[in-house]
């Protein structure tokens, strides 16, 4: 997964104190639209190129690429002829939700601090009078030089470096998290679009019986009890209408919102709920944890915390200041040099405060990192668990529950037309049809919410992941 930067000249002083980066081709194209506009306002260094180019993610893109064509974003659904695929609502959420561009001036944040991490120190000039008045009068001019030693630049700017990489894990991060957002919302409008279908067949078999139960009426076979019973039971559904309409017109809002646009009016959805998915068997899925950006993450901050543990254990060993002039006095000698050699003794003061810090911030960012892969784990747990749930329920009603429901409907409903079946049997018949129906859909729901989330834990570009087969069905 991870690659070494080939640099030029000026930039392997760089790449000694820069360590491996993380290769994500998945998020380099993303991460560089979002990044051209620093880019491209400015005006890069020798220096600032070796920075950028250690500290730039995904395959080595270079940091004179050009910019990548911007696609636009599709425009939304005029009517129902035109409905939201998953892939045109995605490529819409990642050309205009604010999350995007603000974890990716993040990491340009630290781009830009990695690159004054490694900046020298400026040289000082200083001028003056050691005497002023008669022939004593001397005047002098001179330059000084502070020179770091023990490669402190180094180590600061490869501890800065890591911060870098841990903003890229943010930005991969942030990423996924919107793509799980924005697929779990858009399977819960797809599921409510399909809810407001079903209701809406179940208010036309409603309708039928109860038109068949005036008409029984009429011609004497059937009751005025049996009517009103039939015509209530019409009245619930076109309530249950009512509601599936309004949980629609809330889920399409909620899309709007997670895709980063509330005032985004979203028309039909176009996809299968039914649609198979690959199984998640916990053992095989916890091992794509160690590519989670979180466990990179917390990997790169044991790093990080080990580097600033070296660069506590250099600080007592001073910087030498180098100092050199001219001085011109009016008496003879005229023209004199001066030089000057200054450096600190660290007595007193050897750093160990911050040392021991360090130290203790290494064994605790060692712990954090087993911690967040164990609290990742938990949540695989959770979520393979209930999509193992759904599945079992939504294969259960596929097969038997919801063809033996319409079946019972079907035969109870003929047996009444024809004065064989009594009300009751048919009441029973709808309500269990209705209930069934419900129910398939919630475990729908239920099952697609749990294999987004896996798939955002795993990083999976590809949603839905094809099936091998349709047994899970």
């Amino acid at each position: 997964m991870c690659g070494f930067y080939q640099l030029g000249k000026q930039q392997r002083r760089c790449n000694q104190v820069a360590a491996e980066c993380p290769v994500i081709p998945c998020i380099a194209k993303s991460l560089l639209k979002h990044s051209q506009e620093f880019s491209l306002r400015t005006n890069v260094s020798g220096a600032l190129a070796a920075a950028s180019l250690v500290l730039l993610l995904c395959g080595g893109v270079a940091a004179q690429q050009p910019p990548a064509e911007q696609v636009p974003p599709p425009e939304p659904a005029a009517d129902e002829s035109e409905p939201w695929t998953l892939s045109e609502v995605l490529a819409w959420t990642e050309q205009n939700s604010p999350d995007l561009p603000a974890a990716a001036a993040e990491v340009e944040v630290r781009r830009g601090r990695a690159w004054q991490a490694g900046l020298y120190p400026n040289p000082e000039l200083q001028g003056g009078s050691t005497q002023l008045g008669g022939n004593g009068s001397q005047y002098f001019a001179m330059l000084s030089q502070e020179i770091v030693t023990k490669r402190k630049l180094q180590l600061d700017q490869a501890a800065v470096c890591r911060e870098v990489q841990q903003a890229e894990m943010l930005f991969l991060r942030t990423r996924f998290d919107l793509l799980t957002n924005v697929r779990q919302a858009f399977y819960a409008t797809l599921v409510a679009q399909q809810r407001l279908a079903a209701v809406d067949k179940l208010v036309t078999i409603v309708q039928r019986s109860a038109k068949a139960g005036r008409t029984l009426e009429e011609s004497g076979d059937g009751s005025r009890a049996d009517t009103l019973l039939l015509e209530v039971e019409l009245e619930r559904a076109d309530y249950m209408l009512q509601n599936a309409a309004a949980l629609l017109q809330a889920s399409q809002r909620q899309l709007a919102a997670a895709m980063g646009d509330p005032d985004l009016i979203i028309g039909r959805l176009d996809g299968n709920v039914a649609a198979p998915l690959p199984d998640y068997p916990y053992q095989l899925t916890q091992a794509g944890l160690l590519t989670n950006a979180l466990v990179q993450s917390a990997q790169i901050e044991i790093e990080h915390n080990k580097l600033l543990l070296q660069r506590a254990v250099v600080q007592p060993f001073p910087n030498v200041t180098v100092a050199g002039g001219y001085l011109y006095q009016v008496q003879l000698p005229h023209d004199q040099a001066m030089l000057q050699v200054t450096l600190p003794l660290p007595t007193w003061n050897k750093n160990q405060g911050n040392i021991h810090a360090a130290q203790a911030n290494v064994i605790r960012s060692t712990h954090v990192a087993r911690k967040t892969r164990v609290d990742l784990s938990k949540q695989l747990a959770i979520a393979t668990g209930r999509f193992d749930v759904a599945r079992q329920q939504v294969a259960k009603f596929e097969r038997s529950i919801l063809p033996k429901s319409r079946e019972s409907v079907r035969l109870n409903q003929l047996g009444f037309d024809q004065g064989q079946f009594d009300l009751l049997r048919v009441l029973q018949s709808q309500r269990a049809l209705i209930e069934n129906e419900l129910n398939y859909l919630t475990a729908q729901d239920a099952r697609w919410t749990a294999a987004a989330e896996i798939a955002g834990m795993l990083q999976e570009e590809q949603f839905p992941r094809a099936a091998p087969n349709d047994d899970d069905r």
